[in-house]
């Protein structure tokens, strides 16, 4: 190996060792394996045939904050705050399927070409999150007054990280979900409308820390198809929540939680120690 690349190797660790001290990372607690997200979430229906059913290519857009982080397997809750990270997510409806009980359906989505190419994001983006130092938003209940007003609090931070459909293990589902929105939106916030489950790629990683792949629950016995290796980055799930007392423009609540899985704390300082060491090695050589 010349020197040269030795060189380079230990610069890119450098950018790796900036990326995990960093002011995004500080801001979010990571916990070692994974790390668990709680959000809220608010949602409105684009309808493309005006028939206030939920159907193929049929658009479900929301807005998300996130309070808090945890430890999977133990620690936290962490609060964000004085941070805060806030997202936007904009979904298209791919398949339906009509279960056994009247009015209950399953969902399969898929990204909406256009969110991509609306906030600059990765191509197959379904969800971007933003973490904000002054923060201006609150979902429970909202302080925002139009979908407008809200997509701007949410997305007036730092572009921390996207997700969306990268693998062949992604897939974002719902199951014995009603298409009925007026009944949804008329609804209670305890009432549930449905089981969710996403499985998503990491597009974007702007969070400090390295995101590695998790092992899905594959079916028959879990959720996710698992078309490829069975693993994936994002793996989250929740319930679709009635929309009753909403006045700013949406008509669903949903409460997800997900997980990232990162690498055990002093591994990439190992490796760094490692290649120090050989660099060291090297350029005493190259003296002799």
């Amino acid at each position: 190996m010349k020197l040269s690349k030795i060189k380079a190797s230990l610069g890119a660790l450098g950018v790796a060792f900036a990326l995990g001290s960093g002011s995004a990372s500080a801001a979010v607690q990571f916990f070692f394996p994974i790390t668990g997200f709680q959000d809220d979430d608010l949602e409105y229906h684009i309808d493309t045939n005006d028939n206030d059913v939920l159907d193929v290519g049929d658009r479900l857009r929301g807005i998300l904050e996130i309070p808090e982080t945890f430890g999977v397997f133990g620690g936290g809750p962490a609060s964000i705050l004085p941070h805060e990270l806030t997202g936007i997510f904009d979904i298209t409806v791919t398949g339906k399927v009509a279960t056994s009980t009247p009015g209950l359906f399953n969902f399969s989505f898929g990204p909406t070409a256009s969110f991509a190419t609306e906030f600059g994001l990765p191509a197959n983006a379904m969800v971007a999150l933003y973490l904000d130092s002054s923060p201006d938003l609150t979902i429970v209940p909202p302080n925002c007054t139009t979908t407008a007003a809200c997509e701007g609090l949410a997305t007036d931070g730092m572009l921390w990280a996207v997700a969306g459909f990268g693998d062949a293990d992604d897939q974002w589902i719902a199951l014995n979900a009603a298409d009925n929105i007026a009944v949804v939106q008329a609804s209670g916030a305890s009432t549930v409308f449905g089981t969710v489950n996403f499985a998503l790629s990491v597009l974007l990683n702007n969070t400090g820390v390295v995101i590695l792949p998790q092992e899905l629950d594959c079916f028959p016995f879990g959720p996710f198809a698992c078309a490829g290796d069975g693993k994936t980055q994002v793996v989250g799930s929740g319930n679709i929540l009635g929309g009753r007392g909403l006045i700013n423009g949406y008509q669903i609540r949903s409460d997800f939680d997900f997980q990232l899985q990162v690498p055990e704390p002093g591994t990439l300082a190992l490796v760094g120690i490692a290649l120090l060491g050989l660099g060291g090695a090297l350029r005493k050589r190259a003296v002799i």
